[in-house]
């Protein structure tokens, strides 16, 4: 699968994906704060907070996907770098960018609407960060 067109500007493909999935991780922040105000209403999210009520199941469905993204951001964010700065980048790396980046945006709708597809997808963005690791020791 070649990718090497999937570019924003004069960024290589990984720096392309890793902007793209801080946009990501920004439309999860977003989707968290409002699903929860959706839930909880003006009076809790303009308090402190301190006893929040129940979410709904699909509004807590989007506060663990959120959750998911946050714990695993930081190592793609990581392994983005290390290929960006060694110049490690080829192929793989590049089409596992986007694979993880695909996985990752399918995720967060999956999951919100209960899908049973949701542990497949997840398992396709592990796979992407290990193929891109391996990558790193063999390239």
């Amino acid at each position: 699968m070649d990718v090497s067109g999937f570019r924003i500007g004069e960024l290589s493909v990984e720096m392309t994906v890793l902007l793209l999935a801080v946009i990501l991780g920004m439309l999860h922040v977003l989707g968290q704060s409002l699903s929860g105000y959706l839930d909880r209403g003006t009076k809790w999210a303009l308090g402190l907070r301190d006893d929040a009520p129940p979410l709904s199941i699909t509004a807590a469905r989007i506060e663990r996907a959120s959750t998911n993204f946050k714990e695993n951001f930081p190592i793609f964010i990581a392994l983005m770098l290390i290929v960006e700065i060694t110049g490690k980048s080829n192929g793989i790396t590049q089409a596992m960018a986007v694979t993880w980046l695909g996985a990752r945006t399918l995720y967060y709708p999956i999951y919100a609407l209960g899908s049973k597809l949701r542990p497949y997808i997840y398992t396709v963005s592990v796979f992407a960060v290990f193929t891109i690791l391996f990558q790193l020791f063999t390239n």
